[in-house]
């Protein structure tokens, strides 16, 4: 391992560990237990569930909160300024979910048809749209894995910002992507009950997690889609016709 170019420790930072094998995970086992002096092994995970116990025996768990919207604003203001135009940068705040990193992303990569497409997903699981659901999951199948998982986490927004608006008082919720979320839904009433919201961020993490280690998409969006409409189906004969 090299030293650091300046300062007096060198610090690496791996991403995802919670998609590693346990030969992966055992190849680093040595250093985990024994880094390098001056050292800092910074090991970033969405699913600290999934990390191997071997792994996570090793570290010391570190949560970290989502950076307030106003704040990212002002980063990514601040990065990007004119060279991002500015419904650009209001979108990347409004989709990193807190991740000054992903508002870069965003900014550098705007969400634009992902997004849309995202909404149009939910919206077909929502009324069990099954010949638009088989051909939209077979072009998927034969998309580039980044843009899928872009796709997944839009989704994953999605849930989340309906979810809050269904429950949280709007004085106290702040979420300047309420409009174009009402029109992305249809005006349809999202189901508020925390264990269904639950079920769907948990599938959804794993339809992300099985993407970024480049599973086979196809079984992955199936897998995925039948889960959520399981959960939207049963929220709908709970709640007498009432939608995601």
């Amino acid at each position: 391992m090299r030293g650091p170019v300046a300062g007096d420790a060198v610090i690496v930072c791996i991403e995802g560990i919670d998609c590693m094998n346990k030969s992966s995970a055992n190849a680093m086992l040595k250093i985990l237990e024994e880094p390098p002096p001056g050292t800092l092994l910074i090991l970033t995970t969405d699913r600290p569930q999934a990390v191997l116990p071997t792994i996570a025996s090793r570290c010391q768990t570190v949560r970290f909160g989502w950076v307030p919207s106003e704040v990212i604003r002002q980063t990514v203001d601040g990065r990007f300024g004119a060279s991002a135009p500015e419904a650009v940068r209001a979108d990347a705040v409004r989709y990193c979910g807190g991740s000054p990193g992903r508002a870069f992303d965003l900014c550098e990569n705007p969400p634009g048809a992902v997004a849309d497409e995202a909404a149009r997903l939910l919206e077909e699981c929502q009324e069990a749209e099954w010949t638009a659901i088989a051909a939209r999951v077979d072009a998927l199948a034969r998309g580039d894995h980044e843009r899928n998982e872009r796709l997944l986490m839009h989704l994953a927004f999605l849930v989340r910002s309906a979810f809050l608006r269904k429950t949280v008082p709007p004085e106290t919720y702040f979420d300047e992507n309420a409009p174009a979320l009402a029109g992305r839904l249809g005006g349809k009433a999202p189901v508020a009950h925390p264990e269904a919201v639950e079920k769907c961020m948990a599938v959804l993490q794993d339809a992300i997690a099985g993407v970024r280690a480049h599973g086979n998409v196809a079984i992955v969006f199936v897998n995925c889609v039948l889960s959520l409409m399981e959960i939207i189906n049963e929220q709908k004969q709970q709640f007498g016709g009432s939608h995601f």
